[in-house]
């Protein structure tokens, strides 16, 4: 099992009733840098009411915290209408991810041509002297309903 997903269920765990904890790690690096982000975004529902809490931090205090929000705030009169969660996720198309993209240092990004572009996507305006960032993402859903799904994606920006 991917480290993603078996956060997004020991997250999931916290929450009381139903709901679900979507997990999204970005990485965008370029010539000059790399950053990250990881969110937890924690959806509670409460009969046909439900409240999203999101937060960065991946500690069982932030992690229940967000749960315990979500659930309450679900139950409160400013959470949203919700037709509920599915029951089953629906297994994600497969899609073409270039793992090379996955793991490139600044200097890798910088000294990519405009010819990889040309080869593997069929990307528009990029310059010649390659991509302005290459940008990756991986998403771990988990629900109490029993839904657990990972994916991967890439892209150049």
């Amino acid at each position: 099992m991917d480290p993603l997903l078996d956060l997004a269920e020991r997250a999931a765990a916290h929450l009381t009733g139903t709901g679900q904890v979507l997990i999204v790690r970005e990485r965008t690096v370029t010539a000059q840098g790399a950053e990250q982000r990881l969110r937890h975004t924690f959806t509670a529902v409460h009969g046909d009411r439900a409240w999203a809490e999101t937060t960065d931090r991946t500690d069982d205090s932030a992690l229940r915290a967000a749960a315990r929000t979500a659930s309450r705030m679900a139950q409160g009169r400013r959470a949203w209408r919700s037709g509920g969660l599915p029951h089953t996720a629906a297994p994600a198309p497969p899609t073409e991810v270039d793992e090379r993209l996955f793991g490139l240092t600044p200097a890798q990004v910088g000294s990519i041509d405009g010819e990889y572009e040309r080869r593997t996507t069929p990307l528009r305006g990029l310059a010649p002297a390659g991509p302005a960032a290459v940008v990756t993402a991986e998403v771990a859903i988990a629900s109490t309903l029993g839904v657990r799904q990972y994916e991967r994606r890439a892209h150049l920006r």
